[in-house]
């Protein structure tokens, strides 16, 4: 199974072993089969199998699914970690509440995709996720889209649906060489030392963001 999720080969080794040893298919999908405590899936999602993290998800019951590594990551966790959108969504179909649950660190696979500056996967995540993120969550994500000049226009519509978060101390672990500390610092803060990526497409969203920022302070 390890070796068939690293080389996304399902159709020769996979189906020789279900059909030799049909009874014992749901053991196959939720076994341990890693130091880490990853079963198929999470091998699976890390090599960027798709063919195979397809065709787990559809032989997987839904609360197989949720099953965390000794790290507390799902594999949809490690999924949004990647950025590969065509990954999460057929384990949303099949799972809703995945988004929802807290990985390493205790951050959700929109914080790890966030953070990673993978924009398809924040926007992806933030459409299916919104109406579930709690203020907590959302001071936690706010300094990650903000800190990231391809995240603007995410960021803008964050602050347009929750205009507290122009305002309130955010948890925000700066960047250092060696380590990083956690500071609080508003939106502004973060925004005023943020570099452009573009200054004819970024520019303008963070002068919008600004503008946004200075109309509720």
């Amino acid at each position: 199974m390890y070796r068939a999720a690293l080389r996304n080969d399902w159709n020769t080794t996979i189906t020789d072993i279900f059909k030799k040893d049909p009874d014992n298919i749901p053991l196959y999908l939720t076994t341990r089969i890693s130091d880490n405590h990853d079963m198929a899936l999470h091998i699976a999602v890390a090599a960027d199998s798709a063919v195979f993290v397809q065709e787990l998800v559809n032989k997987m019951e839904k609360k197989d699914l949720a099953m965390q590594n000794r790290d507390g990551c799902t594999p949809f966790f490690i999924a949004a970690a990647s950025g590969r959108v065509e990954l999460v969504k057929p384990m949303f179909g099949k799972n809703t509440e995945l988004p929802s649950i807290h990985g390493h660190e205790g951050k959700l696979p929109i914080h790890i995709a966030a953070k990673g500056g993978h924009k398809e996967m924040v926007t992806y995540l933030y459409g299916v996720t919104k109406d579930k993120l709690t203020e907590d969550d959302l001071i936690k994500l706010a300094p990650d889209l903000i800190a990231r000049a391809d995240l603007f226009d995410v960021a803008l519509n964050l602050l347009n649906e929750y205009p507290s978060l122009a305002t309130v101390n955010l948890h925000y672990r700066t960047p250092m060489m060696f380590w990083s500390n956690m500071v609080e610092e508003t939106t502004l803060d973060i925004l005023a030392r943020t570099p452009m990526m573009s200054r004819d497409s970024a520019y303008q969203i963070q002068q919008g963001i600004l503008k946004r920022c200075f109309n509720l302070c």
